[in-house]
This record gives structure tokens, sequence and C-alpha cells, in this order.
């Protein structure tokens, strides 16, 4: 499987399609009741890993031209700050890499096979080798994750992740805590062959100081489409 994950992860960089993102994150009070519900949608572009997006939708609507400028300088100001240099991964905060170096923290058991959208899978349960208390919020994060994992019988590529937090994370002593946080990565193969991500679906609850936050996040991809081959020449010749 992790062979696989470098080969996929090289074949990946080189993706040039188009399609949909659709992201949704709603907010909820101290008693859980929803506060707030923004969403979006983009036009994504890849051209040999480089990826644009382009707003085209804010809460369902058409949106006004200074937040399209806005979202654009955004972007353009992630894409610059958080660049692989030197031959090293992104290192974009919040983004998940699924690597070699990912799949190597965890141990594994087999459950059982079973059938997603059609394919045979393994379905392995994970879990850290021990419980990780000092380092980064993010290490500590990572290294108190257990869950599943279902992996394609016939390509050996990741096809689904379900990941909860096995532990409450506190964070700076008293200041804040991370009470409970899981996620859920749904990936199927394009046609032409790449694996991409179709569905995140995530959610996290926790304090600040004295008050309580929760949330959820759920990004779908859809609607994915080949660039055309004069496209992809352009791209190549630049």
């Amino acid at each position: 499987m992790t062979d696989r994950v470098n080969d996929d992860n090289l074949r990946t960089n080189g993706l040039r399609h188009s399609w949909r993102r659709i992201t949704v994150v709603e907010e909820a009070d101290s008693e859980g009741h929803l506060e707030d519900r923004r969403t979006k949608e983009h036009l994504v572009v890849a051209r040999q890993g480089d990826e644009e997006s382009t707003l085209v939708k804010l809460n369902d609507k058409e949106p006004a031209v200074r937040e399209r400028e806005r979202e654009r300088r955004h972007e353009a100001e992630n894409r610059e700050k958080y660049a692989p240099r030197s031959g090293r991964p992104s290192q974009r905060r919040g983004k998940l890499e699924l690597d070699a170096t990912l799949i190597q923290r965890f141990r594994y058991q087999w459950l059982s096979n079973e059938v997603v959208d059609g394919r045979w899978t393994y379905v392995l349960a994970f879990a850290p080798p021990g419980e990780v208390e000092g380092g980064q919020v993010a290490d500590r994060i990572l290294g108190n994750l257990g869950g599943r994992i279902w992996v394609d019988a016939e390509v050996f590529e990741v096809a689904r992740i379900d990941a909860n937090l096995l532990k409450r994370i506190k964070i700076g002593g008293f200041i804040a805590e991370v009470s409970d946080l899981g996620f859920l990565i749904d990936r199927r193969p394009l046609p032409d062959g790449p694996w991409v991500d179709i569905k995140l679906e995530s959610h996290a609850a926790g304090r600040k100081l004295f008050a309580r936050f929760s949330g959820r996040m759920e990004i779908r991809q859809e609607d994915f489409a080949p660039l055309p081959a004069e496209s992809a020449k352009a791209v190549s010749v630049q």
C-alpha cells in the first residue's frame, strides 16, 4: 500500500483536469444549535500539479466582483506561502497529505472485505502505535487518531478513510481543548485512471477558554473532465 501511495502521488502530480468543488461550513453555538452556515463553489483547473480555483458561487449566489478579487488574492497568497520547494511536500495548514510517511505512522489489522461503489476492498482497522503527548498540536492529533481504512483490492489505492480522535487533546494547558474530532474521506478512480478525493466530511468540537465550540465541514468534488490536449500541450511548452 505504501508503494502504491508513492506511485500515485507522482502520477497525480501531473493531473490535467477541471472540476467543481463545493464547500459547506457550519458552526454551532455553545448549546449545539446551528449559528452560521457558509457555502462556496469553485471551478478548479489542475495542470501538472498546479491547481487554480475560481469562485463561482458564494452562499448559493453569484459572488460580487470584490468577493472574487478577495478570493483570488487569498488563493495567490496561499499558493506562494505553501508551494513545495526543493522537492519538499506542501505544508499547507489543514491539508492532510496521504503519503508514505503518514501511512507508516499507524499499525493496522485486517477486519473484513467489503464492496465500495462496485469494487472489492480490504477493510483495515488502524491505530497509533502509542500515545503522543508532546510536540505540535497537529502531531498530537495525528498521534491519537484511530479508525478504519478501505483499500481497493485490485489496485491497492485507498478508497475510504474514517478516522476519529481517541482521546481529548489539551492545548496550552487550560487555554483550549479538542474533545471531538473526526473525518471521512472518499476516493474514486476517474475513467482515465487517476484516483481523486470526491468527498471530505469533518467535524470538531471543544473549548476555547470558557466558551464551547463545534462545527462541521463538507467538501464535494465532482464533474471531473480532462483538459483538451491543446491546453495541456500549451502548458508543457511554457
